[in-house]
């Protein structure tokens, strides 16, 4: 369980995914709420001695984060990470490989780090520029991170493990960080994608963590070219962690082909309003053992409640152009909107109405205050159908 220490020869890891620090940091109610979760996800990998911190990709929203922004991600990584306790794992695989500094920051002498950090970039904070780099390269060079899983060669993509040892279990974490759907989705099917394993494969468990659009089928409402079908990846992995989705499926589902298991942890703030993010939002603890593992879901309670509700004008009897019925209807909801924030469900609110046939957002928009004193909401005569 996560509340029990790791042995000697379990490599504890808290895995969480697009934590897009920063989003909306200028509203004056939802501004702190990515970097609050943040800190309670860095507060579940110190309470349950977790070896090590993996991020998926994303961990800014912006590609140019606010000073302000960088200043509070690297004070929260400062207090959650450094300190004196030992690491009790070790990178094997030589360093100068996986890290554009040489080394592990754990290794730095001038460093003192108790829980390392790793991440790959997501499609959010990937570098760029004339000097490209990225917000990633800067908590690198601070010893705050261990940034891997960038490829600068796009026509021959070389995927080579980081391996870590603890004990007599071995784990291999293949990263690769984001590269634009369709490109990527065209070198797997040009076979431009090559993953080296370490000598004796057999001996080591593999973990895969991409940022990357995945497949969902038919439904799934993406071009079959702009994703990464699970098919593509290699049969000798174990686990791959799947950053980038939104949608929380902490608890490992077996591959189409039975041959791994994916973990999705999904954003720690909902960044849209679409029913993948009203779900509770989870990290993962992941406990490795001699080939085997356990993932552990840890809810994060500081994230904001995301509550959607379908309205079919069809169903509701109510004429479209009966204003004063819903006036009513709305109040109602936020009635009991109110209701949940005084059970302490809720500690405030937003609502909006979106039209689902246009899905159009800004002429229908409306807010209900922290004390939920009013709700003010058009209605387009032409619409049938809502999401709230």
């Amino acid at each position: 369980m996560a509340d029990e220490l790791p042995d000697a020869d379990t490599l504890r890891i808290l895995v969480l995914t697009d934590t897009h620090v920063g989003y909306s940091e200028k509203d004056k109610v939802r501004g702190k709420d990515a970097m609050d979760s943040l800190e309670e996800a860095l507060q579940v990998g110190k309470s349950s001695k977790a070896d090590l911190i993996l991020h998926g990709g994303d961990l800014f929203h912006d590609n140019k984060p606010s000073r302000g922004c960088l200043y509070r991600t690297m004070d929260l990584l400062r207090q959650y990470t450094l300190g004196s306790g030992e690491v009790a794992f070790e990178v094997v695989s030589d360093p100068a490989v996986s890290f554009s500094r040489g080394m592990v920051n754990y290794q730095d002498p001038n460093m003192n780090v108790e829980c390392p950090f790793f991440m790959i970039h997501g499609n959010h904070d990937d570098p760029g520029g004339e000097s490209n780099l990225c917000a990633a390269n800067l908590l690198e060079v601070a010893g705050l991170c261990n940034y891997f899983g960038r490829h600068e060669d796009l026509e021959d993509i070389v995927i080579r493990p980081l391996l870590l040892s603890k004990g007599r279990s071995q784990v291999a974490i293949y990263g690769l960080g984001n590269i634009r759907d369709e490109r990527l989705h065209r070198a797997f099917q040009a076979r431009k994608v090559r993953f080296e394993t370490p000598v004796d494969p057999d001996k080591w468990f593999h973990v895969m963590i991409l940022h990357q659009n995945r497949h969902k089928g038919s439904k799934g409402g993406v071009p079959s070219k702009a994703c990464i079908h699970e098919e593509m990846l290699p049969s000798f992995l174990d686990l791959v962690i799947w950053g980038h989705e939104h949608d929380c499926q902490v608890k490992p589902q077996e591959s189409l082909r039975g041959e791994f298991y994916v973990i999705q942890p999904g954003s720690s703030v909902a960044t849209s309003l679409t029913p993948g993010e009203a779900g509770l939002k989870h990290v993962a603890l992941i406990d490795l053992k001699q080939g085997v593992f356990r993932c552990n879901p840890v809810p994060l309670w500081t994230v904001r409640p995301l509550v959607m509700r379908d309205i079919v004008l069809s169903e509701t009897g109510l004429l479209k152009t009966d204003t004063q019925a819903w006036t009513h209807r709305t109040g109602s909801i936020a009635s009991s909107l109110a209701s949940m924030a005084w059970a302490g469900i809720v500690a405030d609110a937003f609502v909006t109405i979106r039209d689902s046939i246009t899905s159009q957002l800004c002429q229908f928009s409306g807010s209900v205050q922290k004390q939920f004193h009013e709700l003010d909401i058009i209605y387009p005569a032409d619409s049938s159908s809502f999401v709230v």
